[in-house]
């Protein structure tokens, strides 16, 4: 067993590299936030025993959403707000390791043990044990940090800089770079790409972060901190470099996102505690099929309803529906993206929780919700069910509507109902009717959506 660990998770970026309003860290990655597959992973971990991170200053409500009721309640766990740098950030979150932050409590048993710390960021969030493990069993008196590293395989060139342009990265993102000529290739040996967690010595790394304005490179010359092992290159320490993992990818772009989505899916080391749950899911049926016994008594199924309307805009498509982009002659007239596939579900969740509305939870009066991403909204309503002691088992929406066609997309939209709820495609229906041209949607005004959730609570709710 290594030594007691915290973990420093450092989630206050704003991602400006991403496409769309969604900071990274809060994106869905198979069913879960990003920021939640990296704090599951260090929570899962039997030496992790203080779990710090890291949110947008500005912003800490929507870390507590996405971590959701059941996490909030690990005792390890504490969210503070981040600074106008990384350093600044890494410094307040090292700076919270032994205390306590909004309500989240640090028990004795956890306060001040921790002899080790990992810093990581939250957009690389298939960390595992393994790495952890040794990166831990690299640290000792003499070489107080540890990184893990990947050798490079690109040739790398060095240019003489003549300008900057923009670039179209992807559909939609344009970026600012700096070209020229080229002046070399650099040699590749020696060179290595660093990665996250970074392990250090805690009380070595808290008196680097403390005394740090700008440190001094090895020609004399003063760079900004990009990580947190450069601190101790300054300071002139002993650093072991160890085996990195390409699973450690770090969610930059885009187009990231679906090679993070399928490294996840086919990780056999994935330390995901959604598997223990299907596991728990699995023996309740088995319990179930009885019709008997204590654990078919104390459950109790519960069915909600959902119902959801948009009016089509003067505007052109696409339309956000059922979690996909669909093409559209028309837009939607909605505060958030007008997803009335998704809203219809939201609201089914809610009754069945019995846990008001959709727009109780997210009221189209609060400007924080302008054309907000409604899966996060679905997430939340999934989250709500841990919070009454009950889990989702189903899903079942109908969408009525003239103009677009579904039939063609509701494959998709299964796949991304499905990755956002966390429940397994078999258990998600969509369907697609007209109303015979009658009524506002036989006219092609808009768009209604109803819906039906199943949820089972465990132990009477």
């Amino acid at each position: 067993m290594p030594p007691a660990i915290a973990a420093v998770i450092v989630a206050a970026g704003s991602g400006s590299r991403m496409a769309g309003a969604t900071p990274k860290q809060f994106l869905d990655l198979c069913g879960k936030p990003v920021l939640c597959h990296s704090v599951d992973n260090f929570a899962s971990h039997a030496a992790v025993v203080e779990i710090v991170i890291v949110g947008p200053p500005d912003d800490l409500t929507s870390v507590r959403r996405a971590l959701g009721h059941q996490r909030m309640q690990d005792e390890r766990l504490r969210i503070v707000a981040g600074g106008a740098t990384r350093q600044q950030s890494v410094k307040a979150g090292l700076a919270a390791l032994g205390g306590s932050n909004g309500g989240n409590r640090a028990g004795d048993m956890t306060r001040n043990r921790a002899s080790l710390v990992g810093i990581h960021d939250a957009a690389r969030p298939l960390v595992s044990h393994a790495v952890i493990d040794r990166l831990a069993a690299a640290i000792s008196d003499e070489v107080p940090a540890a990184l893990p590293v990947l050798p490079v395989a690109d040739t790398l060139k060095s240019t003489h800089v003549q300008e900057s342009v923009h670039i179209q990265e992807s559909v939609h993102i344009q970026e600012s770079v700096r070209v020229g000529r080229i002046s070399g290739t650099i040699d590749r040996n020696g060179v290595w790409a660093a990665q996250t967690p970074q392990m250090f010595d805690l009380a070595t790394i808290l008196a680097l972060h403390e005394g740090y304005e700008r440190h001094e490179g090895h020609d004399g010359s003063t760079q900004p901190v990009t990580d947190d092992v450069s601190l101790a290159e300054g300071a002139g320490l002993a650093i072991a470099a160890i085996e990195g993992d390409r699973r450690l990818m770090k969610l930059t772009h885009q187009d990231d996102l679906a090679m993070l989505v399928a490294l996840a899916q086919n990780d056999p080391a994935n330390n995901d505690p959604a598997k223990e749950d299907l596991a728990k899911e699995d023996l309740a049926k088995d319990d179930l099929a009885g019709g008997s016994g204590a654990m078919a008594e104390m459950m109790d199924l519960r069915v909600g309803n959902g119902f959801d309307v948009h009016k089509f805009a003067d505007t052109s498509g696409p339309i956000m529906l059922a979690g996909i982009s669909v093409p559209s002659a028309h837009g939607m007239l909605a505060h958030s993206d007008g997803d009335v596939g998704l809203h219809a579900l939201c609201d089914a969740i809610f009754g069945a929780l019995g846990d008001g509305d959709i727009g109780f939870h997210f009221p189209p009066s609060d400007a924080r919700w302008k054309n907000a991403d409604s899966a996060q909204f679905l997430r939340f309503a999934v989250e709500r069910c841990a919070q009454h002691n009950a889990e989702l088992r189903h899903l079942d929406l109908t969408i009525i509507c003239e103009t677009p066609k579904i039939t063609p997309h509701r494959d998709a939209m299964r796949a991304r109902i499905a990755e956002i709820s966390g429940l397994p495609i078999a258990r998600i229906g969509v369907k697609a009717t007209t109303s015979e041209g009658l009524g506002f949607t036989g006219r092609g005004e808009g768009i209604a959506a109803q819906a039906t959730a199943s949820v089972l609570f465990r132990g009477g709710a």
